[in-house]
């Protein structure tokens, strides 16, 4: 849920892309919720990654020096940064549990 919530708060109030915060906890109170929320908040930020006017744009993100203006491209480094150092998180946690995590990148969905 934090990964979700984290996308929608950056394109909602970072970038402002008029969506809004939808309620993740709400929505992902099943596993099948929360797969719908991570591919709905993905959907959402693919959207953003894949424009380069949004990416060259400049953007003034909440509680940030009014003087520091940050480009589309270093918000997207921002959250892709996020969620590998999550997604390394998750991994480990895992198989300090005795799990065995996908290895390939062709086993593993974005969202």
């Amino acid at each position: 849920m934090h990964i979700a919530d984290a996308r929608n708060h950056w394109m909602a109030n970072a970038v402002g892309d008029g969506l809004g915060m939808p309620d993740v906890a709400t929505g992902a109170e099943t596993k099948a919720g929360l797969k719908r929320v991570l591919r709905e908040s993905w959907n959402r930020l693919a959207d953003f990654l894949t424009d380069p006017a949004k990416l060259d744009a400049d953007y003034m993100p909440p509680l940030t020096d009014p003087q520091v203006r940050q480009t589309g491209h270093m918000i997207a480094f921002h959250r892709l940064w996020h969620e590998l150092h999550h997604r390394a998180d998750i991994t480990h946690h895992l198989t300090q549990l005795g799990f065995d995590p996908p290895s390939g990148l062709d086993e593993v969905t974005l969202g």
